[in-house]
C-alpha cells in the first residue's frame, strides 16, 4: 500500500474550521484521489504537536520542517497508483495555504485492523528522521520488527499501527511515518502515557531514531470501504 501524505498550514489569521470546510468540500486533490483509485481519503486535524525531541546529540541530518501543521491529508492507493498520482501534476488543493508539503510513503499495518474507514476518533501521527549511520530501509525494517514487537509485548490500546516508509528519501523528507489510531481519546492519552517514557521504548528508540516529531488528531474520514 502507498500511502500519500500533504502536510497542511492554514494561512496567518485564518479560522480552522473555515479552512478545514472549504478544504473538504471543494479540494480538486480529493477528487482527483478518487478518480485515481485511493482506497480511502481522510483529513488529520491536528490538536497539538506534543513533542519533539532528538535522541542522539547531533543526530538531525536533514533540514527541519515546520512542527506546527495544521493538517494531514491523505490518500492509500495500492503500490504504484500513489507514485503516479503525485507524477501526475501539481497538487491543486483548491483553498490558499501558508505551507504545504507532499510526501509519498510504502504503507503497512503492522498490528491491528487492515486501512478502511478510520477506526477511532484520535490518531497519533510521528514523524521520523532516522538515526546516523542508518539507512532508510534498516530504520524502517528496525521499527516493524524489533520496535514493535517490543510495544506489542507492554501491552497496547491502539486499534491499528502502521508503519510507513519514504518511497523517495530525500533532504525534505521523514524517513518514516508512524500512525496509531485509537477509538477514544482517553485510550490515546493512556497509551502515550503507559509507553513513551518507558526505558523499553526510549531505549530501542536510540537504535534507529535521529529526530522525532509527535502530533495528536482527529479524523475525518473522507470515504472508504464499510
Amino acid at each position: 500500500m502507498e500511502t500519500i501524505c500533504i502536510a497542511l498550514k492554514r494561512p496567518l489569521g485564518e479560522g480552522a474550521g473555515g479552512f478545514n470546510r472549504s478544504l473538504v468540500e471543494g479540494a480538486p486533490v480529493i477528487e482527483g484521489a478518487r478518480e485515481s483509485g485511493a482506497v480511502a481519503g481522510s483529513l488529520d486535524l491536528v490538536v497539538w504537536p506534543e513533542t519533539t525531541r532528538t535522541l542522539e546529540p547531533g543526530g538531525r541530518q536533514r533540514r527541519p520542517m515546520p512542527t506546527d501543521w495544521d493538517g494531514f491529508l491523505q490518500f492509500r492507493f495500492e503500490d504504484g497508483q500513489g507514485r503516479r498520482f503525485v507524477d501526475d501534476g501539481p497538487i491543486d488543493l483548491g483553498v490558499d495555504v501558508d505551507a504545504m508539503a507532499v510526501y509519498a510513503y510504502e504503507s503497512k499495518v503492522v498490528a491491528g485492523e487492515p486501512f478502511g474507514v478510520p477506526a477511532g476518533s484520535a490518531k497519533m501521527i510521528a514523524l521520523v528522521n532516522r538515526a546516523p549511520g542508518v539507512s532508510p530501509a534498516e530504520a524502517v525494517a528496525h521499527h516493524r520488527g524489533d520496535h514493535v514487537a517490543i510495544a506489542k509485548a507492554l501491552g497496547t490500546l491502539y486499534n491499528r499501527y502502521a508503519s510507513s516508509g519514504a518511497l523517495d528519501p530525500g533532504d525534505d523528507h521523514w524517513d518514516l511515518m508512524v500512525e496509531q489510531w485509537y477509538d477514544t481519546v482517553g485510550r490515546l492519552s493512556s497509551h502515550i502515557r503507559r509507553h513513551s517514557g518507558t526505558n523499553e521504548i526510549k531505549g530501542d528508540e536510540a537504535a534507529f531514531v535521529g529526530w522525532l516529531y509527535m502530533y495528536f488528531a482527529s479524523e475525518l474520514a473522507l470515504w472508504g470501504p464499510a
